[in-house]
C-alpha cells in the first residue's frame, strides 16, 4: 500500500470490480491487455502466455501492441526457449509463487547470456520484466508478462500486481466455470432433442 498513491489504488479497485463482469475469457483478455494493465503499469509490451514445457509447440502467447511484427515470427523459437524465462521455472518449483521480476533472479549480464534473450527478447527491445501467474498446472503456467526496454520494474508495479493477481484467478476460474456449465446444459439439450426425435420417429 505505501508504493501506490490514492488515485492509483481507487482506479486499482474499479479494474477489480470490472474483472468480475465478463461473460467469457476473450473479452475480459482484451480488457486486460488493452485497457487495465496498460493504465495501471506503463509497459512496452504486455502479454498473456499459456506455457507448455511438457509439449512446447502449444505455447501461446497473446502480445501487445498488436501491430508489432517481429513477434509472430519469434514465436517457434520464444516456445522452444521459454524454459529458460527464470520466472516459468521458479513458478512450477515453488506452488506459492508471489509477482516477480527476472531481476529478482538473474543479473542483467547472466540474463544476456542467455539463448532465450539473444534470440528472442534481443529482436524485441526485452530488457525487463515482471509476471503475475494467474494458473499453475504440472508443465505448465499461465500468466500475464509485462516487459520493458529501458526501465526495471518498481516495488509499485509489483504492489499492484500482486493485489490484481487474486482477483484474476477468481476472475479465469468463475468464467471457466460458467464455461463448462454451459457445455453441460448444451450436451443436455441435444440429448434432449435427440431423444424427442427418436420418440417422434
Amino acid at each position: 500500500m505505501r508504493f501506490i498513491s490514492p488515485n492509483e489504488y481507487e482506479w486499482l479497485l474499479e479494474c477489480i470490480q470490472e474483472l468480475h463482469s465478463f461473460d467469457d475469457v476473450t473479452t475480459l483478455l482484451a480488457w486486460m491487455l488493452d485497457t487495465a494493465l496498460p493504465r495501471l503499469i506503463p509497459s512496452d509490451w504486455i502479454s498473456y502466455n499459456e506455457v507448455d514445457l511438457t509439449t512446447p509447440a502449444n505455447t501461446m502467447a497473446i502480445f501487445r501492441p498488436e501491430g508489432d511484427a517481429r513477434f509472430p515470427a519469434l514465436i517457434p523459437r520464444f516456445q522452444e526457449l521459454v524454459h529458460q524465462n527464470p520466472l516459468v521455472v521458479r513458478q512450477l518449483q515453488n506452488q506459492n509463487f508471489p509477482v516477480h521480476k527476472i531481476s529478482d533472479f538473474l543479473t542483467q549480464e547472466a540474463f544476456h547470456r542467455l539463448e532465450l534473450y539473444q534470440e528472442v527478447y534481443q529482436r524485441l527491445g526485452v530488457e525487463y520484466q515482471i509476471a503475475a501467474t494467474i494458473r499453475l498446472n504440472p508443465g505448465h503456467v499461465t500468466a500475464f508478462a509485462l516487459s520493458r526496454r529501458s526501465e526495471d520494474y518498481t516495488e509499485r508495479d509489483r504492489a499492484i500486481l500482486e493485489m490484481l493477481r487474486p482477483h484474476l484467478v477468481v476472475a479465469f476460474n468463475n468464467l471457466a466455470l460458467v464455461r463448462e456449465q454451459q457445455n453441460l446444459l448444451d450436451t443436455a439439450r441435444l440429448a434432449l432433442d435427440e431423444l424427442a426425435s427418436a420418440t417422434l420417429i
